[in-house]
């Protein structure tokens, strides 16, 4: 896609991944603080919004440099390294749960950890009743989305018409299917069949970049939908307003993605243009520090929880996942 690259590229997305992180993993302590004076994040939610993203920036990445064995490496290089760390750490936690038990389910270890780093994030071991993990569900969405996006640009002439058909199938199924309670259907929603219209969202506004990027100081004042949709309450797919998790109206995600694309392309405030990438690391280890202080310590702690987590981060972005990123970097060179 032609557009001028400057433009493109000076934006505060990566501002607005470590907002939405932090606000998932505040939404995960189940603090009564953020409860009483902070619930309002809830209305912005990070799940969602991180999807958004995702289906705009990889599209992006895949455009601009169209050579699969390139693309799925990088992105490989962007998400394994974090999740391998977090896999360890979930895994000790588990030795420890299982270490109260009569019997030791060896079997069970194995095949968490091997779920992990595929495709069954979603997967917790028998008789453990906290979710070792919850968040890497959605990374079990994320990469098989990676997986398909190659497919759009098959053939250039149809990229925007396959997108368009497969956000409509994707809401068909959100709408019509999802919410029925069957294991097929439950496996079925830990595909981008469910969630992909919103990464579709997100792909839209990429592939119409030079549009909306020209009117983009018009989205500012989708901020007053959002407030419209949140006052009037409605509970149906199209005018949802107030989320639970990440169920919300479609109306409603598209005023979340349209002020989404204006703050991260008019807010031009420099302390927002971040060079760093902690989001990923508090989105990974946070339900992990969660659970670590309740299975070790019997007790969640809303400071203890934002601070160990906050530390993980920053060790696992500048010992670990920067260190890979250079070998991304590296590698998009060589195919230049």
């Amino acid at each position: 896609m032609n557009f001028n690259k400057t433009k493109f590229f000076q934006n505060n997305f990566e501002f607005l991944r470590l907002a939405c992180a932090i606000q998932v993993m505040l939404y995960h302590t189940k603090s009564e603080f953020i409860y009483n004076y902070f619930s309002f994040i809830n209305y912005f939610p990070g799940v969602p919004i991180f999807f958004f993203i995702s289906g705009y920036l990889i599209f992006a990445s895949y455009d601009k440099n169209q050579n699969i064995k390139s693309f799925y490496l990088n992105r490989i290089l962007r998400l394994y390294p974090a999740l391998i760390l977090a896999t360890i750490i979930g895994l000790i936690l588990i030795i420890k749960i299982y270490s109260n038990y009569e019997e030791f389910y060896y079997f069970e270890v194995i095949k968490w950890f091997f779920y992990q780093l595929s495709l069954g994030q979603d997967y917790n071991p028998i008789n453990i009743k906290p979710v070792i993990n919850w968040v890497t569900w959605t990374l079990t969405i994320e990469i098989l989305f990676y997986l398909i996006v190659p497919i759009f640009f098959i053939n250039r002439v149809w990229t925007k018409i396959s997108v368009y058909i497969f956000l409509i199938l994707s809401l068909v199924y959100w709408i019509l299917f999802s919410k029925i309670n069957n294991n097929l259907i439950s496996y079925i929603n830990l595909t981008p069949l469910k969630y992909g219209w919103m990464f579709m969202v997100g792909s839209i506004f990429y592939l119409n970049f030079n549009i909306i990027y020209k009117f983009r100081k018009y989205l500012f004042f989708s901020i007053f939908l959002i407030f419209f949709l949140i006052f009037i309450d409605q509970n149906n797919f199209l005018l949802k307003g107030t989320p639970s998790g990440n169920d919300l109206g479609f109306l409603y995600f598209l005023s979340l993605a349209s002020f989404c694309f204006w703050f991260a392309y008019s807010v031009d405030i420099k302390i927002l243009r971040i060079n760093f990438d902690f989001s990923y690391g508090i989105y990974l280890y946070h339900s992990l520090v969660i659970n670590y202080l309740l299975i070790y310590f019997n007790k969640s702690n809303l400071f203890l929880i934002v601070f160990i987590t906050l530390i993980l981060s920053i060790l696992s972005w500048y010992l670990i996942e920067k260190r890979f990123l250079i070998l991304k970097t590296k590698n998009l060179r060589i195919i230049k």
